[in-house]
């Protein structure tokens, strides 16, 4: 990796980054449509008479799908979702999108890892309900979509990456188009990384992420579209969250 004066070293996102990602996560999901949401693996189960945390949120969500699909303000309809989530299972909150002409809801908790289990058991025994698709977790973005947020805008089939492997995790260097500091960006790069390479095997797969300009590039840095094939290669499964 690159020495500390041509990188800023980050690994974790600053606090109060569920507040200020939420208002913007409605229109990056509108934007990435479903392209790639398919949790898959995880067998899907009727709750209609499971008297558990799980049951009384699907429960809730299947009452109201309708109304909530009817709701044209996509932010409205996240806040209201994330609010009966928040009742029992603090900490998971609602992304909401369009996948053609149904609505998209998508399970996510910030790339909290400790969390990942109640993801999981949600999804688990999630409905079949008619205008919806449910997805665990934020999803890669396929098509690799412009970021913009207060005020910066990253394009991520601009940016490069290197990376080296430790175990069971890749330690990378992302080099990004007029990158300063990473104070200076913020958030921004961790939401532009969760959407290449998605929000389970950021947390799963990702170990150190160092920033760096794109200039600094060496000649080996691939395209950071390419991470996400690398990391299937090397840590292949037959399922995926």
């Amino acid at each position: 990796m690159l020495g500390s004066s041509d990188t800023g070293r980050i690994r974790h996102r600053s606090s109060g980054y569920c507040e200020r990602v939420r208002v913007l996560v409605v229109l990056l999901v509108a934007l990435f449509g479903g392209a790639g949401c398919k949790s898959k693996g995880l067998p899907s189960v009727s709750v209609s008479s499971a008297d558990t945390a799980a049951g009384r949120f699907w429960r809730w969500f299947e009452a109201n799908a309708k109304d909530l699909r009817a709701e044209p303000d996509l932010q409205k309809t996240m806040e209201r979702i994330s609010e009966a989530l928040a009742k029992e299972h603090k900490g998971v909150f609602a992304e909401i999108g369009s996948d053609g002409s149904d609505r998209l809801l998508v399970l996510s908790v910030d790339g909290d890892k400790k969390l990942f289990p109640m993801v999981e058991q949600l999804y688990a025994v999630r409905p079949k309900v008619p205008g919806w698709k449910l997805v665990a977790f934020r999803q890669r973005d396929a098509s690799l979509s412009t970021i913009e947020m207060n005020g910066r805008k990253l394009e991520p089939k601009a940016m490069k990456f290197i990376a080296e492997r430790h175990g069971a995790l890749f330690d990378v260097t992302v080099y990004v188009p007029g990158f300063t500091t990473a104070d200076d960006f913020g958030n921004i790069l961790f939401i532009a990384l969760d959407h290449v390479v998605g929000e389970y095997d950021m947390e799963t797969r990702i170990g150190g992420i160092e920033w760096a300009k794109l200039e600094a590039a060496p000649a080996t840095a691939r395209p950071l579209a390419d991470l996400p094939k690398l990391i299937d290669e090397t840590f292949p499964r037959t399922t995926a969250p």
